[in-house]
């Protein structure tokens, strides 16, 4: 390890979340430099820029919410899970039994912060499950088993 650089989980995902926005615009030239090279930098459009990229740019900076292996986020999924909690809460905080909106905010960012993790933990599982069939020799690793067989294993009475 180098020394001042941190190896923190989080600021790999800070990082990836970085280069989003990047990936985005690099992505709109390319459509526009394949399906309207005639309209690049023409009419109201600046020097360069196509119809693909000029209407990204009116959406703003892409706010990007990037996942780790392990259930790690990007700061600006914080930002994100607190506006989503302010928002909750000025519609729910009576509901939810809360002397004020500012006490349901803190309960509606737990909340969401389990439920995603949950939700993030799940999907990298599934995509492990996914990795390591077919890495094996044993040809039912491979097989989708479903229905009675999805439950009763070898069990299954065969007509």
């Amino acid at each position: 390890m180098s020394p001042g650089r941190t190896h923190h989980p989080e600021t790999a995902c800070n990082r990836r979340a970085a280069k989003v926005h990047d990936d985005y615009v690099a992505h709109a030239r390319k459509l526009d430099t394949r399906f309207r090279p005639t309209q690049i930098g023409t009419g109201n459009r600046p020097e360069g820029v196509g119809p693909f990229e000029e209407r990204l740019n009116e959406f703003g900076q892409v706010r990007p919410l990037v996942f780790g292996p392990f259930a790690d986020v990007n700061s600006e999924f914080n930002v994100v899970i607190k506006e989503m909690a302010v928002q909750g809460a000025k519609k729910m905080w009576n509901t939810m039994l809360c002397k004020t909106p500012e006490d349901a905010v803190g309960i509606l960012m737990w909340r969401a912060r389990v439920y995603l993790g949950k939700a993030i933990l799940h999907a990298n599982a599934n995509f492990l499950l996914n990795q390591v069939r077919g890495m094996t020799e044993d040809d039912r690793s491979t097989r989708h088993v479903s229905g009675r067989a999805a439950i009763f294993g070898p069990y299954v009475k065969k007509n």
